[in-house]
């Protein structure tokens, strides 16, 4: 852009020159033209040279401009504007892939959070004493048989066919809610599975789409950069023919773009264009993450005992409890927050860049998983990474979010607020259940010391609490818009919880 604006400067001021030279030459010599600040470093102190030194040659020979500008300015000119729109069209091309990109992830993952959901809700269901309930159902029906019974001995013919009867519906009724969940989960379930394919296919798309606008930026810029040298040389030698006088004003000229290199301009033009258009994403894979196979999902297998995944926060302490391990059966919280925020900050993780946001190989997370499910929780692991994935994933397979469904409603109608106040985060924080509320606590304390080395990791409490935010609020409903609709409120909730919390406790 500093260039075009350059070259477009020099043609507007030959125009001029042609009508009256005496009147140019003033202007020109007040008009300031500095290549400082530009795309191309080395092209722009070349063209503003190129100015100073027309300058002498409007003096004596202002009647060789109109050729200049004709045959030289204005094709290079014209050359620039195409190489113009031809940049502004692979920049739209790129937008606009990364665009699609962005939606496809968005999409796995509201398929990703809507799969849990219904896994919750289907474990919620088996475990939370429908039994007892379908009981008081039939000792009720009984107790009101009983009563008609004794008021007329007509109804005694068939009191035992629509006792059959009452019970088989009841039981149906309690089957039902559990087995449509399931249906529905199955359903889904193979919906996110094929959306994982798609998804990872257009990553692949995606990766090509910016090999090809990176090349033909270089192209573009290669092309332009050609031209421009060509069209110095051309006004360099055009210049020299109209005499000695002339020749001795344009000979440092000619040097100078006899020896310009492209190849500085090029890396340059690429440093700054990263910064203004920001680097090419790294090539995210996503892989298959629910807590569950598809196998047993379809088998309606969701009993895991031994493990510390996939069960709340109070069997997660149970098991610990009866863990070989004395000293984490003593913990107050589940001992895998403190051990992976530990190693998270020991191997560097305060400083690394993109920490929660980058991926670690899904085969380092599966290994560690596995080794602390065994009760080992030595972390021996080299990157940051792997300890804040398992992290994620343990946070992510809680049946219940770390602010319980009973306060979503609350939460969401104070992150609806303008501003949410210290005084609205101390209002609600005694709310959260007392293992909760030492849990978040964990993550509020890592989360403000990641963030003071924000300048380093690029990771701000907004980044961190689009992380988090997924395991401490969750939607209670089955509307996916719904869903999606609150997720920046759930997002600014998190932001001020985070920020806030160690206030709240009054510390």
């Amino acid at each position: 852009a500093g260039s075009t604006k350059l070259v477009n400067h020099l043609v507007d001021l030959y125009k001029m020159q042609i009508k009256a030279c005496e009147h140019q030459l003033k202007l020109a010599r007040s008009s300031q033209i500095s290549g400082e600040g530009t795309l191309l470093p080395q092209m722009g102190r070349l063209l503003t040279l190129t100015h100073k030194k027309t300058e002498l040659f409007w003096t004596n020979h202002y009647t060789t401009l109109d050729n200049i500008q004709e045959q030289i300015l204005k094709p290079w000119q014209s050359k620039l504007g195409q190489n113009a729109s031809e940049l502004r069209r692979v920049e739209k091309k790129y937008k606009k892939a990364r665009s699609h990109r962005d939606d496809m992830v968005r999409k796995l993952e509201n398929s990703f959070k809507f799969c849990n959901q219904l896994i919750h809700k289907i474990k919620k269901r088996m475990v939370t004493g429908q039994a007892s309930a379908t009981a008081d159902k039939i000792r009720a029906h009984l107790k009101e048989k009983q009563k008609l019974k004794r008021g007329s001995k007509r109804i005694r013919s068939s009191t035992a066919a629509e006792a059959k009867k009452g019970w088989g519906g009841i039981f149906r009724g309690e089957r039902s809610t559990v087995e449509d969940h399931k249906k529905k989960l199955r359903e889904v379930s193979k919906d996110y599975n094929d959306m994982l394919a798609v998804v990872n296919r257009c990553m692949d798309g995606f990766e090509k789409e910016c090999e090809d606008v990176a090349l033909q930026l270089e192209n573009l810029m290669s092309i332009y950069l050609l031209q421009s040298k060509m069209s110095l040389k051309a006004l360099s030698e055009q210049t020299v023919k109209e005499g000695k006088k002339t020749l001795n004003s344009f000979n440092d000229l000619a040097q100078v773009s006899e020896k310009y290199s492209h190849e500085e301009d090029i890396k340059g033009y690429v440093i700054k264009t990263v910064r203004k258009l920001g680097r090419k994403p790294k090539g995210e894979r996503f892989h298959y993450d629910l807590p569950y196979t598809l196998a047993e999902i379809k088998a309606g297998e969701f009993e895991r005992k031994t493990t510390i995944f996939d069960q709340t926060l109070e069997q997660v302490m149970q098991i610990q409890a009866e863990a070989d391990n004395k000293e984490l059966a003593m913990l107050p919280i589940p001992a895998i927050v403190p051990v992976l925020i530990n190693a998270i900050q020991r191997t560097g993780g305060y400083v690394t860049e993109g920490i929660f946001r980058v991926s670690a190989a899904k085969k380092d997370i599966d290994r560690l998983k596995a080794q602390i499910e065994e009760g080992n929780y030595k972390v021996s692991e080299k990157s940051p990474h792997v300890p804040a994935g398992l992290l994620k994933l343990w946070i992510r397979c809680l049946p219940e979010p770390l602010i319980p469904s009973s306060l979503y409603h609350e939460a969401l109608s104070v992150a609806k607020k303008p501003e949410i106040s210290i005084q609205d985060v101390k209002a609600f924080v005694p709310k959260i259940p007392p293992l909760n509320r030492a849990v978040v606590e964990q993550l509020s304390n890592m989360a403000l010391e990641i963030c003071k080395y924000e300048s380093v990791n690029r990771m701000n409490m907004k980044n961190l609490s689009i992380v988090f935010a997924p395991g401490l609020l969750q939607f209670p409903g089955d509307d996916p818009q719904a869903m999606l609709a609150n997720s920046k409120y759930e997002i600014k909730f998190t932001i001020s919880l985070l920020s806030n919390f160690p206030l709240a406790l009054g510390k």
